[in-house]
This record gives structure tokens, sequence and C-alpha cells, in this order.
């Protein structure tokens, strides 16, 4: 055993820059996989919350299309069996062209149309010009909160109406930035109005590409209700 043991020490004696090196290598290799981990969570966490402001919920199916009774059956069937659901609510969103009411004024411009209907949104926050939080109520009866840059391309202002499909809309407030507002190219400016009153307007009869949305907002991560919609939803134009 004497013998063993002066060997071992002789050994370590000789080599031990060897081993150092070594057992440095041991520790910086498991301290860099502590790091990365960390930074792979930290960055997942952080593009799972850009993702959530961007899309303004946390699930969102989408269809340019109508959604079928048979396709909300199934959604609804699913959803309604699930205990991380919060919050719902739809939108509806086109390019269409915007004028002035007033017949002195023959200007027009393309808008990014976008009916919505409360709880809006369902994450993330909505801030007026003025700096005062998005209220629905400005969207009842008739109302529109726009892009100030509309007010510049069709020279009006705050409480003038403007034309869009078959309705008069009265302009009531202005936003600087919207939820969800960096996601793409735009044809024209953001103009935000009742959901019910996109579908009055007429401009689904008009042909032009239409996109529906049914967005949720959950408690937990919904990686397991996406799953079960996408096996259901399977064959389904959506």
């Amino acid at each position: 055993m004497n013998f063993i043991v002066n060997l071992t020490w002789r050994e370590i004696r000789s080599s031990w820059r060897r081993l150092l090196f070594f057992f440095l290598c041991i520790a910086i290799g498991v301290g860099s996989i502590v790091a990365l981990r960390s930074l792979i969570q930290n960055l997942s966490q952080a593009v799972g919350g850009d993702a959530r402001e961007l899309l303004t919920a946390d699930l969102v199916i989408n269809s340019t299309n109508d959604f079928s009774p048979n396709d909300v059956s199934k959604i609804e069937a699913i959803v309604g069996a699930s205990s991380i659901i919060e919050a719902r609510n739809e939108a509806i969103e086109t390019s269409a062209m915007a004028r002035p009411v007033d017949a002195a004024n023959q200007t027009f411009g393309f808008v990014e149309l976008k009916g919505i209907e409360p709880p809006f949104p369902l994450v993330g926050k909505f801030t007026l010009s003025g700096g005062e939080p998005f209220d629905f109520k400005l969207l009842e009866n008739g109302g529109a909160v726009v892009a100030p840059i509309l007010l510049e391309k069709l020279n009006i202002k705050v409480g003038d109406k403007i034309r869009i499909g078959e309705i008069d809309f009265e302009i009531r407030a202005t936003f600087d930035e919207e939820p969800g507002g960096a996601s793409g190219f735009r044809l024209g400016s953001r103009v935000f109005i009742e959901k019910k009153a996109f579908e009055e307007a007429g401009i689904t009869r008009t042909g032009g590409r239409i996109r529906r949305r049914i967005l949720y907002r959950t408690s937990d991560n919904p990686t397991e209700l996406v799953k079960l919609l996408r096996e259901s939803l399977k064959g389904t134009i959506i």
C-alpha cells in the first residue's frame, strides 16, 4: 500500500502542471456549458416575450377565409376544455381605400383597416397620441382611431369623417404606436374600427384579401394546446 501511495505521489509531483491544466479544462468546459444554457434560456424568454408583443396574444389562429361553423366548433371544443385561457377576441384586417366625406376634399388614400373587438389588446399596451390609454368606446357607433400620417395624407383632422366601404367613420383619436405594429410591410396607414362595423361596411364583399384572426391570452405556456388544435384542424384551410 505504501508503495502505491509513494508512486502516486511521485507521479503527481512530476506532472502537476498537466493535472492542473486538465482540471482547468474541465472547469472551463463546465462553466461554458452553464453559461450557454443560461444564455439560451434568456434568449428564449426574450424571443417569447417579443413574439407575444407582436402577436398581441399568446395563441393566434389565422385564416384568409371565413371560419366555418365546423371549424369554430372544433376550436371552441378544445379551447373550452383548457384551463389556461384567460381572454379571447377576434380581429379582421384588409387593405381598403379611404376618402374624406367632405365633398370639397378630393383626396384619397390606401389604409390598412383593422376591425377589432374588446378586450383589445390581449397582450401589450395601446397608447394614444396624447398619452392616454386606448378606450374601446372610441370605436363605438362609427368611430375610428387612425395613424397620424393619415391626417396629413387626406388633409383632415380629428373630428372629421372618412368613408371606407359603405360607411362613414368619424376620426376620434390618433395613435403613435400600436400593439404588434412592427410586424411587416404596410400598403397604407393603420385605421382601427369595430369588427362589426368592418362587416357592415361591405368590405368583405369586395373580393379583397381578408385576414381573420382568433386570439387568446393564456395563463401558461400554450404549446400543448397548439398541438391539439393543429391536430384537430389538420386538413382544413386554417
